[in-house]
């Protein structure tokens, strides 16, 4: 009835997928979704995530997801791996992470899960720890392949028109570009910028000028 995921370098809370599994059966959801914090390869200093501040403006345990609470929802981090998913709505909606080569594969199917549900069952607990600062991992990344993350841009925005949701929704697309652009940006050396430049200019030529104003 549910599927989640666990990356195989982190580690959860033994009761972690009860806890999870208890909430959204109490919420009668389709998705439920706790904290998590990082650890620091090496030292083991655990840390809040970026997205730690956006738990207080969600109040209650069951959340209806209503427009003004998905895209509040939207703005977390995308990890799959907090989350716990109804299998009949990635069946019934056929989401799924998108096949290929590249990395941040985890955006799209944040988007399409969060979009798709009904109501997201809240746990306010850190039950999972993601180890960050190994060598070769995908967010200590520092060359092109950084950019990657813009082509999932492409994928949700047609999923967006396809499902005529682009209206209601493409500010906050174009908000999680600008949040990236000035993510991956602080990490471009300099010999990549233009390239990072030319990534974007057809991102950003999909909107109107008042838009992205």
């Amino acid at each position: 009835h549910w599927v989640g995921f666990v990356d195989g370098d982190d580690f959860v809370e033994p009761r972690m997928f009860e806890r999870l599994v208890n909430a959204v059966e109490a919420c009668d959801a389709d998705l439920a979704m706790c904290e998590y914090q990082e650890v620091v390869d090496g030292t083991g200093e655990r840390r809040d995530p970026a997205d730690a501040h956006r738990w207080a403006g969600l109040t209650g345990r069951c959340a209806t997801l209503d427009v003004p609470t998905r895209k509040q929802v939207l703005r977390f981090v995308a990890v799959p791996w907090r989350k716990l998913y109804r299998r009949s709505l990635l069946e019934e909606h056929g989401i799924r992470f998108p096949v290929g080569d590249g990395f941040y594969e985890d955006n799209p199917f944040h988007w399409f899960s969060v979009l798709s549900a009904r109501s997201l069952a809240v746990v306010p607990e850190v039950l999972c720890y993601h180890r960050v600062g190994r060598a070769g991992q995908t967010m200590a990344t520092v060359d092109a392949r950084l950019f990657q993350i813009f082509a999932h841009h492409d994928t949700i925005h047609a999923w967006l028109a396809d499902r005529r949701l682009l209206e209601g929704y493409e500010t906050s697309l174009l908000g999680w570009v600008v949040s990236q652009m000035e993510w991956i940006a602080r990490r471009t050396p300099r010999p990549l910028q233009r390239a990072l430049f030319d990534t974007l200019v057809p991102v950003f030529a999909q909107y109107r000028p008042e838009t992205i104003a």
